[in-house]
């Protein structure tokens, strides 16, 4: 007897459908996307940024595409989203079968989502989501936009449009009824206008695995460990009940009568992110008919050897509005939970979909070297820095396998990182050798001992004093700064490198950036857990401290913590906004929010301002361009203060800030103090420029904090991008000071 296929069964017997979390060329042109369709029953494919991103950045399926295309449009947004349009029709073709099955429209969707930059910008999502949906032209694709206040009329818009909709970001149950609400609108509206409703297509997406991630450890530090591992679980559980009563009902059955689908509940992060959990509890625990379960291969390949099968969603749902109530006894507020992922993922999707444009940017870029030069002969230059950076490619090998050796006992995900990023060494200093083998070139062995280029990676291998894992990190930093800066300084014009060379360097000039941020990232995270991060602590960015403070003043105005508890009924709802809205008017808190707020907007208009001055007075074409970028994102920083206000239900209005002010006037005393043309004037504004993003760092984490205190999370949510923003600007300041400015003014010649 032939065994069961698991996954299989999930759909079979029980009616819940599993979708797969993937897409990339190799998968559909492989077959193994068509085998999964067949073997395993999958029936519906979700993307993301990210998953694109790791597509388009990790192999060459997509450069000979990029080439072609780049050839009549050079931004790079665009020439993503052909791409991606390619891949969505040819995945949804695949599904087609599984669409047209005897329940017509039931299944077999693939999920394109719009650009994450338009989270919380209402009129681009619905835009984009139209020409996306015209553009692909399938009626099994759903485009995704997220569950963000902003987006949920856009939501509705496009249901009325016709436009089946993934809803993606979903971590709370207060948000996913505006949700489900917003698509019952938007189906109510298509009908009275006498369109069809029946081929109208929605799920909402519930992110679940985050949810105990950020929730345990809060857990820990209240001595409820008991509770640990129960959030996400419970929040599913009660979203499928209130799920199963919004469609239900007088109001419901009208549109059923025409036709028209329940949204499907879409279960998503199922991918386990704690080893002290099965890796398949976010399947296994959460099946019921009528449901999408999205799984990456990995959760896939893991419930097909050792999953359970069983409907076990329907079962403790008395037992789940326990937990959530000893959640919120034990000082748990899920909705400020649900809140704070819903900002981090608009970021988790921005920062891979940034990455994403910026490889595509890349690539275009690499293919517009000059094909004639492919035949120049390689001269002794070249060489040398081909035998400079395979000697930097064996120091990182060491390194990164000394790293890991020292650090062997280490339980987290860092080791198999650091021996990735040897691998991808050891295959640079392959592919080097070949190239130097070709010209017949004396390939250099072993790791630098003088480093004509950099000595990156010697100087790490010695540090190492231990299995400390942020003192590693720091050290890996280190070298990872110096093997972008070797790179980067291989590919100097100067160096007259052959097309075939430059291209090869550049491919891998990629890889080594993305080493370089991937280490940064993980040394942030670490450095974030430790208790002596000033910094962090300085400007700001520790908003839990922040927010406990803020809610004492709260609390001493007899104010009551924004969404704590549910309200059992509409009027009980406006009632508590009614007395939110009395108490947070007058208390002494708000006035010292409204207070910031003017400093802010009057900080920000000035800098509209004076950075056009600023820009023309740079020396350097880089700074001159990051001046000039950061000033289109400062009118929006403009915007959205104003648009603050206008939640607020106030009228714009600015108060000086003096801070603001000195930092602006030491800026001008610069420019007056330094000589046009030199490196020392852009040294000089780089400190001023950096002065005011610190400021603004600062400013933006308190009131993020004070925002969320006081109930305004749509005001939260809008400075969190000014916040990353402003991040972003000063980071890279820092990178054109520590690779440019100062190290040329620091070889200027002097007056004297």
């Amino acid at each position: 007897m032939q065994d069961i296929n698991k996954v299989k069964q999930i759909h079979s017997e029980f009616k819940q459908s599993i979708w797969l979390d993937f897409i990339d060329r190799n998968i559909m042109h492989s077959g193994k996307l068509q085998n999964l369709i067949d073997e395993d029953g999958i029936r519906g494919v979700t993307s993301n940024p990210a998953i694109f991103e790791q597509a388009i950045n990790s192999s060459s399926d997509y450069d000979a595409d990029i080439l072609m295309l780049s050839k009549s449009d050079t931004d790079p947004e665009r020439i993503f989203f052909q791409l991606a349009i390619s891949d969505i029709q040819n995945a949804a073709d695949l599904f087609a079968p599984v669409y047209n099955e005897e329940i017509s429209g039931a299944d077999g969707y693939v999920s394109l989502e719009v650009s994450p930059l338009l989270a919380l910008d209402e009129q681009g999502t619905i835009e984009q989501a139209r020409e996306l949906w015209h553009k692909v032209a399938r009626q099994n694709v759903m485009i995704k936009i997220p569950g963000t206040l902003p987006c949920l009329p856009a939501i509705r818009t496009a249901i009325s449009e016709g436009i089946n909709i993934n809803v993606t970001l979903l971590f709370g149950l207060k948000r996913y009824e505006a949700v489900a609400m917003a698509y019952i609108e938007g189906l109510e509206d298509r009908l009275a206008s006498g369109q069809d409703v029946s081929k109208v297509a929605s799920v909402a997406s519930f992110f679940l695995s985050r949810i105990d991630l950020l929730v345990d450890p809060l857990l820990d530090a209240k001595d409820q460990s008991e509770l640990r591992g129960e959030a996400a679980i419970a929040s599913a559980k009660v979203a499928y009940a209130l799920y199963r009563r919004l469609f239900s009902g007088e109001r419901w059955q009208k549109l059923a009568d025409a036709g028209a689908k329940p949204q499907r509940l879409l279960w998503a992060s199922t991918g386990n992110k704690n080893p002290v959990y099965r890796d398949t509890r976010y399947v296994e625990e959460l099946i019921s008919p009528n449901t999408v379960n999205t799984a990456p291969l990995s959760t896939i390949d893991a419930f097909r050897d050792h999953g359970n099968a069983a409907a076990r969603l329907e079962v403790g749902l008395e037992k789940a509005i326990y937990l959530l109530e000893a959640l919120a006894n034990a000082g748990i507020n899920m909705e400020a939970i649900a809140l704070q992922l819903e900002i981090e993922g608009i970021h988790k999707f921005k920062v891979p979909y940034q990455k994403l444009l910026d490889a595509v940017s890349s690539k275009t870029t690499n293919y517009k070297i000059d094909i004639k030069k492919e035949t120049m002969e390689f001269n002794e230059k070249a060489i040398d820095v081909i035998n400079d950076l395979i000697k930097l490619n064996n120091d990182r090998v060491a390194g990164f396998n000394k790293a890991a050796e020292d650090l062997k006992d280490d339980t987290s995900d860092v080791v198999p990182i650091f021996s990735r990023l040897a691998g991808e060494s050891s295959q640079y200093v392959n592919e080097l050798t070949n190239v130097a083998q070709q010209h017949n070139g004396e390939v250099a062995r072993g790791t630098s001992t003088s480093g004509n280029l950099h000595r990156a990676w010697i100087d790490i291998k010695s540090a190492f004093t231990g299995s400390d894992l942020l003192s590693i990190l720091n050290e890996c930093e280190r070298g990872e700064d110096a093997a972008k800066a070797a790179y980067r300084d291989a590919l100097d014009p100067d160096n007259n490198l052959s097309a075939e060379l430059a291209l090869l360097l550049q491919s891998q000039q990629l890889g080594i950036s993305e080493g370089h941020d991937l280490i940064k990232s993980l040394r942030d995270e670490v450095s974030a857990t430790n208790d002596d991060n000033d910094y962090q602590n300085e400007i700001g960015n520790d908003e839990s401290m922040t927010e406990s403070a803020n809610e004492d003043a709260a609390y001493e105005y007899e104010g009551r913590a924004a969404l704590a508890y549910q309200p059992e009924t509409n009027d009980q709802e406006k009632e508590w906004q009614e007395e939110e809205e009395t108490v947070a008017g007058d208390s002494k808190l708000m006035e010292f929010f409204i207070d910031e707020l003017k400093d802010l907007l009057w900080a920000e208009r000035e800098l509209v301002d004076t950075l056009p001055d600023i820009a023309d007075a740079a020396t350097s074409v880089e700074l001159k361009m990051a001046f000039e970028q950061h000033l289109t994102e400062t009118r929006t920083h403009v915007a959205r203060l104003e648009q603050a206000f206008g939640i607020l239900g106030l009228e714009p209005e600015s108060r000086k800030c003096e801070a603001m002010s000195g930092i602006l006037d030491e800026g001008d005393e610069i420019i007056s103090a330094t000589e046009e043309g030199t490196a020392q004037r852009d040294v000089g504004l780089i400190f001023a420029g950096q002065k005011v993003e610190h400021y603004e760092i600062a400013s933006y984490g308190g009131m993020i904090a004070l925002a969320k205190t006081l109930g305004y999370y749509e005001i939260a949510e809008l400075f969190v991008l000014t916040l990353d923003e402003e991040k972003t600007a000063d980071a890279k300041l820092t990178d054109i000071a520590e690779t440019q400015a100062n190290y040329e003014a620091s070889v200027e010649p002097s007056d004297d």
